[in-house]
């Protein structure tokens, strides 16, 4: 997904832990992260559709991605809904 205005904090660090092979670090990074936005929950749903079979250390990067579903702020935030719906799927799907 294109975002209108560049690629929220957490997709960059996705991105750049997939590229580097030190997701958790990237992600570590951010400090005390909370997932609200759409941006947020689009990031998680991104990584998670990146995992293929012959991904490099794809259980770790499942298993890091998958533990954001834990990290949204609420129930009733925008990236709650997204999460739900999509990252679920994804996330059974790694």
């Amino acid at each position: 997904m294109n975002f209108p205005f560049g690629k929220n904090r957490l997709r960059k660090a996705i991105e750049r832990g997939f590229v580097g092979g030190k997701l958790d670090e990237e992600l570590e990074e951010l400090g005390d992260l909370k997932l609200k936005s759409k941006a947020d929950a689009e990031a998680v749903c991104w990584g998670l559709q990146q995992l293929q079979e012959g991904t490099t250390d794809i259980g770790k990067k499942a298993r890091v991605l998958t533990g954001l579903l834990q990290e949204v702020e609420d129930g009733d935030c925008e990236a709650a809904e997204i999460l739900r719906d999509r990252g679920t799927t994804y996330a059974a799907a790694a």
